[in-house]
């Protein structure tokens, strides 16, 4: 059967997505004192163009498989998962055709981005039977989804986007469409229409749907379907496949602190019942887009179970430790981090070239021993999901998938020179994707084919870009003459081999 929800001739974007890396999800689940699943078989439903499925891949010892049913985004898949060498498997397969092969294995791990609440109801029961017949016991199921309250407002904004391509539009081309529809939208607000002034988010969210890729906005506003739904109904929906509701695989969900007022947190203390409970917290942050971890027979680690797993676990820093921002952005706004906690914590980090460190080694450093234990692990789930610090994986882990990684991110640096589409390569040491920009990539690009210094690197980055007819911008307006994007494309080379660089060789994506 043709899985038609999505539309099919359009691609969707070439986006990375670190949530679901099976390293991040194992110690989120571990975070919240849930025994982790294993990670050695996973399987991602709806891969796009399969980049989060190929560096998964790339960057571990599992098993990974995928399945898709857009042709153009297998055969991306499929190219990718080549250069790397890893043997991924990325299959071109409606939902349905998968339950009908009788080839597929049990997986520890089954993830689902941005898919459930955008198929039918036909397809997410075909999903629900995925995970009844595919998923172990023990195993663990990422999905996320549009929710209720925080789209309610606004579902009226896509109705409109929808309904003005299917009865205004008149351009050939479907990306146009949306961008026709999304500037009848404005004119609408702009026109005082009192729904806007009534619904100051769908405003706000007009606005920044402006500057979002075309292709996401066809597939998250034109598929035939498109459904936000409250917690309860996917809790209730995952029941039929024997799964419970664990926790967010968003780290910075675990810390109410940061999410809900002391009134709120007293509200939700009162609240035995899970489902009203998980529902009533949506209200309290008027979540919009939920990121879901349900475990098949989840069970909870006693304190002290929880404490010995964790010591062997080893994070490290994605950033400089200068880099690090005190300023997290959570539910409640921008919140300043304890630096008596933090910046300790951070220097310790960034010790011995920031090298993982295991929580032992944590807990045991002279700086850090004024730190409870659950205070030192709060402050890395925080870390974790501000962006600066990742879980990391085992040396011999990272030693057995570095050549994978190199394979892979070498095709992905060649691929710089004539395409602006990848942002990401691949980390052995975190599992998952690092973001690289062009500019980075294509300066790694000249130093992989004649090393040289960096003012080395900027010249052979401007040849390319001159002789593709593009310019290098400076405060948001391109440069002129050569010598200004020489020397601005200078700066930076020299700034990306004294910062960036060390980052990039400390998490292995390079040589």
């Amino acid at each position: 059967m043709e899985q038609t929800d999505y539309i099919p001739d359009v691609v969707y974007t070439l986006g990375y997505y670190g949530v679901i890396n099976p390293v991040s999800i194992r110690f989120a689940l571990l975070a919240r004192g849930i025994v982790p699943c294993d990670t050695r078989r996973v399987l991602e439903l709806g891969y796009g163009q399969g980049l989060s499925l190929v560096i998964h891949g790339a960057a571990s010892t599992g098993e990974h498989w995928g399945i898709d049913f857009n042709a153009a985004h297998a055969a991306s898949a499929q190219e990718l998962a080549a250069e790397a060498g890893a043997g991924t498997r990325a299959l071109e397969a409606s939902f349905q055709e998968l339950l009908a092969r009788d080839d597929v294995p049990d997986f520890d791990m089954i993830t689902l981005h941005g898919i459930y609440s955008w198929v039918s109801p036909e397809n997410r029961h075909a999903i629900v039977e995925i995970l009844r017949r595919h998923l172990k016991p023990g195993g663990a199921c990422y999905i996320s989804y549009n929710s209720w309250p925080g789209w309610g407002a606004a579902t009226p904004l896509r109705h409109l986007l929808k309904l003005h391509v299917s009865t205004a539009g008149t351009s050939s081309s479907i990306l146009n469409q949306i961008q026709d529809a999304m500037a009848f939208a404005s004119k609408i607000e702009a026109a005082g229409a009192r729904y806007f002034k009534a619904v100051p988010d769908a405003a706000r969210r007009l606005k920044q749907l402006a500057d979002k890729d075309r292709r996401y906005l066809v597939h998250e506003f034109l598929n035939s379907e498109w459904t936000p739904m409250p917690f309860d109904r996917v809790a209730q929906d995952l029941r039929a496949a024997k799964l419970d509701f664990a926790c967010s695989a968003h780290f910075l969900d675990h810390v109410d602190s940061l999410n809900l007022t002391k009134e709120m947190r007293e509200l939700l203390a009162g609240i035995e019942q899970p489902l009203l409970r998980e529902t009533v917290r949506d209200f309290c942050v008027n979540q919009q887009f939920r990121r879901d971890l349900f475990v098949r027979g989840m069970r909870p680690l006693t304190a002290a179970d929880l404490e010995e797993r964790i010591l062997t676990e080893r994070i490290v820093l994605l950033l400089a430790a200068g880099e690090v921002s005190l300023e997290v952005q959570s539910g409640l706004g921008k919140a300043t981090l304890d630096k008596t906690v933090y910046g300790p914590l951070i220097e310790v980090l960034a010790d011995d070239g920031g090298r993982p460190k295991s929580f032992a080694e944590l807990l045991g450093d002279r700086r850090l021993r004024g730190i409870a234990f659950r205070q030192m692990a709060q402050a890395v789930v925080v870390l974790c999901g501000n962006g600066a610090a990742h879980p990391a994986q085992a040396d011999a882990v990272a030693d057995a998938v570095a050549p994978n990684c190199q394979s892979l991110n070498s095709a992905i640096i060649r691929r710089s020179r004539g395409a602006s589409d990848i942002f990401y390569l691949a980390s052995p040491v975190t599992g998952g994707g690092v973001a690289v920009p062009r500019i980075q990539q294509m300066f790694l690009d000249a130093r992989q084919v004649g090393g040289g210094e960096p003012a080395s690197w900027a010249a052979q980055t401007w040849t390319v870009l001159k002789r593709q007819g593009q310019r290098v911008k400076k405060a948001d307006k391109p440069l002129e003459t050569d010598d200004e994007n020489l020397a601005e494309l200078t700066r930076q080379a020299e700034q990306f081999a004294a910062d960036r660089l060390p980052i990039l060789r400390r998490l292995r994506c390079i040589a």
